[in-house]
């Protein structure tokens, strides 16, 4: 059964089970997040967006926690270039700050 389709009782149950899993599946954001930023400084019309901005918790939180910043700037460059740009702009910031993850 794919890692995605597993139980939720399997998946509590083996908790070394949910560290692979998320961190699978960050992977695959991530190698999406590349296609993406390639060939673009941003992911929606060539300028910072709520597409943008949307993910900066979610990148936060997850290379906090699941994907090291080392390994996303090893694998995915344009996405590591894509989050100090990010990280650069005071409306990321603020997001940030809202979202208590300073």
């Amino acid at each position: 059964m794919p890692a995605l389709m597993t139980p939720i009782s399997d998946s509590v149950s083996n908790p070394s089970f949910n560290v692979r899993a998320y961190n699978a599946h960050a992977r695959r954001a991530f190698s999406e997040l590349q296609s993406a930023l390639a060939n673009n400084e941003w992911l929606v019309g060539g300028k910072c967006t709520i597409a943008d901005l949307a993910f900066i918790v979610w990148n936060h939180s997850i290379t906090r926690a699941i994907v090291s910043l080392e390994e996303i700037s090893a694998e995915f460059p344009a996405v590591s270039s894509w989050v100090s740009r990010l990280r650069a702009r005071e409306s990321a910031r603020r997001v940030m700050q809202l979202s208590h993850v300073e």
